[in-house]
């Protein structure tokens, strides 16, 4: 039977691009489903997300020639500082002690999307926007997928990328195990008295983390994650009692904080597909796991999985074979999942670390914070250098 794409790739995100740039480059006849329209996707106001883009990610999106349109709107981590509030010592990493310009970077969902729509029109992609997916058939050799209007596609494999309430997924019959951290995160921006010199502050108060990353040159992204009756009451605070609350938790080495903009939260969850693959379907992305947000690993664990998968197809075809195979599939499973397995335990060690609120379990912390800070390997594992 004729195909009439090598993949169909369902799913308009940021992973689902990185995929479908990847995929092109090897030549792959890709089908490109994205519901929202390009001018909607790339001037949603609504998307407030910000990005922690590791080292290794740079460099993933760098291969995908995306970095180049994308550098301009980054800010540098040059430096991280992790503390414990009321405990002495602190971790201090910075990136010229790994040979490095920078320890990641920072930069907004909207930036970010619109590098990789401008990369995707440099190369050959059919893209269906806006459009959904209905429905799909598996076969022996190939999947039928029907888009809204009704319209037929053909390919040889299916990929989800649709997020976290993925229907691909869904429909395919793969179950998910979700759990449920009983927290949630706030966002928002800070207007700073003192510029942050291109620093990133872990800094964990109570039960409780907050994250300040560094913006603009007087602006930081505030993350703070806690329980979720806690950050319930953090939301219904005035402006000026919220930045009062914030100062005594965080101190003033930032020097006075300002203003903000309006505070989001959403609840903290992991979920983990019980498999990220069925015949002839592969889940990546949401799709496959979330991570809560603390150590900023989620969208990179994510890159990693596409630059593996480039990897792995570009060895298959060095070998004459035509790619996507089962068997490179079941390798890819294997070894996604080592990387996302110990992602998972590091994240869920990172939020038990952050939650300890005992005098001896404060000590603890206080110990593996000073031992973050002399231990090289830790250093740049955290960091995925």
């Amino acid at each position: 039977m004729t195909k009439d794409f090598d993949v169909i790739l369902c799913g308009g995100g940021h992973v689902g691009s990185c995929l479908a740039l990847a995929l092109a480059q090897q030549n792959c006849k890709v089908a490109f489903i994205d519901s929202l329209a390009p001018t909607e996707r790339k001037n949603n106001q609504n998307d407030n997300r910000i990005f922690a883009l590791a080292a290794g990610s740079r460099k993933i999106l760098e291969s995908l020639n995306v970095w180049q349109l994308l550098q301009a709107h980054t800010t540098p981590i040059e430096h991280i500082h992790v503390s414990n509030k009321g405990s002495f010592g602190a971790a201090r990493l910075h990136a010229k002690d790994f040979n490095h310009d920078a320890l990641g970077y920072m930069t907004s969902s909207i930036a970010l999307q619109h590098a990789l729509n401008q990369a995707m029109e440099k190369v050959d992609i059919t893209i269906f926007s806006p459009a959904s997916l209905e429905n799909f058939s598996i076969h022996n050799d190939h999947v039928d997928v029907t888009i809204s209007g009704g319209k037929k596609l053909t390919g040889q494999w299916l990929i989800g990328a649709d997020g976290v309430r993925s229907f691909v997924r869904q429909h395919a019959g793969i179950n998910v195990t979700v759990k449920n951290y009983q927290q949630k995160a706030l966002i928002t921006l800070i207007d700073l008295e003192n510029s942050h010199h291109f620093t990133a502050y872990e800094r964990f108060v109570g039960e409780s983390a907050i994250a300040l990353l560094p913006h603009t040159p007087w602006q930081s992204v505030l993350i703070w994650s806690a329980e979720t009756n806690f950050i319930d009451h953090l939301m219904s605070l005035d402006d000026k009692s919220f930045l009062s609350e914030l100062q005594n938790a965080f101190g003033f080495r930032l020097g006075k904080f300002s203003s903000l903009t309006q505070r989001l939260s959403y609840p903290l969850t992991q979920t983990k597909a019980d498999s990220i693959h069925a015949e002839r379907i592969l889940l990546v992305g949401s799709a496959a796991q979330t991570l809560h947000p603390i150590g900023a690993q989620g969208f990179n664990l994510a890159l990693r999985n596409v630059a593996l998968l480039d990897h792995l197809i570009k060895e298959a075809r060095s070998r004459h074979e035509t790619g996507f195979t089962q068997s490179m599939l079941d390798e890819y499973a294997q070894r996604q999942a080592v990387d996302t397995s110990k992602t998972l335990r590091f994240t869920d060690h990172l939020v038990n670390f952050s939650s300890l609120s005992d005098p001896l379990s404060t000590v603890a912390r206080t110990i593996l914070i000073n031992a973050l800070g002399s231990s090289f390997l830790a250093q740049k594992y955290l960091l995925q250098f």
